[in-house]
This record gives C-alpha cells, sequence and structure tokens, in this order.
C-alpha cells in the first residue's frame, strides 16, 4: 500500500523530482516491508546498501525514469513471444503483481512455467531463499 502511493507521488511534476532524492532509511524499509509477508525477514543490511545506492549520482533521476515509464513494462510483454530460452516464473502467493498479468505472462512466454511461494509476497526471496535457490537448481 505504502509502495503504491510513493510511487504515484513520485509521477507528481514538481513533487515526484524531490522525492525521488528521498533516500531515508526508514522509508526505504517501510516501501521493501511492505513487499513481504513477513517483514523480519528484510535484512538491515540490503537497507543500508539500498540507501547507499539512491544516494549514488543520477539514481534519483533514474528512479524517476523509471516510475515514469510504468506502462512500457506491460507494453513489454509484446516482445515475450520471442523468448527463445527456458523461463520459470515465481510469484509470491501475496505479490504486488495481479494474478491475471501472472497468467497472461506465462502464457505468452514460449514453454514457460508459473510458481507461486505459498504465504510470501513479492520479495519471495527474502521470504524463502531455500525454494528460491531450489528452483533454479532445478532449472539448470
Amino acid at each position: 500500500m505504502l509502495a503504491s502511493i510513493l510511487f504515484t507521488l513520485v509521477l507528481l511534476p514538481v513533487l515526484g523530482p524531490l522525492l525521488a532524492h528521498v533516500s531515508t532509511r526508514g522509508l526505504i524499509r517501510l516501501v521493501m516491508q511492505g513487499g513481504l509477508r513477513d517483514p523480519r525477514k528484510l535484512p538491515s543490511e540490503l537497507v543500508d546498501q539500498m540507501q547507499i545506492c539512491g544516494t549514488l549520482p543520477g539514481h534519483a533521476r533514474a528512479f524517476r525514469s523509471l516510475c515514469l515509464h510504468w506502462k512500457s513494462w506491460i507494453d513489454a510483454r509484446a516482445a515475450y513471444p520471442a523468448i527463445r530460452l527456458p523461463v520459470t516464473l515465481i510469484y509470491g502467493q501475496y505479490d504486488w503483481s495481479r494474478p491475471q498479468e501472472r497468467e497472461a505472462n506465462a502464457q505468452i512466454i514460449p514453454g514457460a512455467r508459473s510458481l507461486v511461494l505459498n504465504n510470501c509476497s513479492h520479495f519471495s526471496s527474502l521470504e524463502k531463499p531455500q525454494q528460491v535457490v531450489q528452483i533454479i537448481r532445478e532449472a539448470v
């Protein structure tokens, strides 16, 4: 919820560029926790590293550009049928993505395998790292 509100605010003409420069540790933690079923799975070291990255020259502009062009993420789906490598899509049961988007991705990528990890959210690799590693090992 908080992540979607901040995302929307970053899109605003005057406020957006200012907010893109804000990289307080607490704000980063709140946004990241919004993508976790179990917020205790968020390592403090990761939040620290994300804050450092957020202060690098050009990061705020790049982040805002990413937010402003969100529709291109969906438009990119047009290129998915050209994928010729094995693909495994891994989603958390409580992922931010919508089930219809997940299904559309799985249907359009040739031979794609789609998995849902129970009791986790968008950052399933933080909540279920052993399961994610096992899925990757099985795919190789």
